[in-house]
């Protein structure tokens, strides 16, 4: 069921393969279903059985229309209503040559971290044995996202910037202070600098309403380019309750995320990814509150 301004709309398999043909996608998500915590355990069991009737339907669609080459993400729900997954039903769509990607659907449910690292785990060491690409489908905190880089998710979704945004918060990390391991005078002053800050700044504090600094020095985000937006402006635009700022600060942390997506494939690239993670990770635990 899908809520729109016409009100609550019933959207069937061929509805939404329709849609996904009509958009030209390169690569599709079958419908899948997800059970609450309130849930009993026969509509949990139907979860299950759902999710996989939709994949079976849309790979038969197509087929039918001669699409078999495009990409088809097949959906893995896990939480929230335990800490585990279907083993069998991920080792059986790692083996299906119709699928491209394993894509898991509420790893941000789980509470515990190392639930969550240990399915990640698991999935993960599936997926690569299949030679297929694991798709994280939501995070919702920097911790999540950290993780799913960790074991080697190559799509991952997140709504933080928009998050962050709304929280008045922007991310100030410096990205290039974990490149600097020796002890040149320009290394050291990137460490220095960079030990100084945190992983994000709350534009409601009123330390800011003199703050004539950019968020970031350097940033090329419309918010930060030449200079053009100090903090204070930021500052004084939140006491305003002015909607500019949520733009502003959207456009700016969805830089910086791409940024540091950019950074850890470049870190990959060197072997490197597990220093980059462990750095971004000591910085956020300085305001854990703010993305963990």
């Amino acid at each position: 069921v899908l809520c729109t301004p016409n009100g609550r709309q019933h959207i069937t398999p061929d509805t939404y393969f329709a849609s996904c043909k009509g958009l030209g996608c390169d690569a599709s998500m079958p419908l899948f279903d997800m059970a609450s915590t309130t849930d009993g355990k026969k509509r949990r069991q139907n979860v299950h059985l759902r999710t996989k009737m939709w994949l079976k339907e849309h790979l038969a669609m197509m087929e039918r229309d001669n699409l078999e080459n495009d990409e088809v993400w097949a959906p893995l729900v896990v939480g929230p209503t335990n800490n585990t997954i279907d083993t069998e039903n991920l080792r059986e769509l790692c083996g299906m040559k119709e699928i491209s990607s394993v894509a898991v659907v509420g790893i941000h449910h789980l509470a515990s971290r190392d639930s969550r690292r240990e399915v990640l785990a698991q999935i993960s060491q599936e997926v690569k044995n299949s030679e297929k690409f694991m798709t994280i489908l939501s995070t919702k905190s920097i911790d999540q996202i950290l993780d799913a880089m960790r074991y080697g998710a190559k799509v991952i979704g997140t709504d933080l910037p928009t998050c962050w945004a709304k929280e008045k918060k922007a991310i100030v990390l410096d990205l290039d202070g974990w490149k600097c391991t020796d002890s040149t005078p320009q290394c050291e002053k990137t460490q220095r600098d960079a030990g100084a800050g945190s992983f994000l700044l709350d534009l409601n504090s009123q330390q800011f309403a003199q703050d004539r600094r950019p968020l970031i020095s350097g940033c090329t985000c419309f918010a930060c380019r030449d200079d053009r937006h100090s903090r204070a402006y930021l500052h004084h635009l939140v006491k305003a309750k002015e909607l500019l700022v949520e733009i502003l600060l959207f456009g700016h942390n969805l830089h910086q995320l791409l940024r540091m997506f950019e950074h850890f494939s470049n870190a990959s690239d060197e072997g490197k990814e597990e220093a980059l993670i462990s750095y971004i990770e000591k910085k956020n635990a300085t305001h854990p509150q703010n993305g963990s």
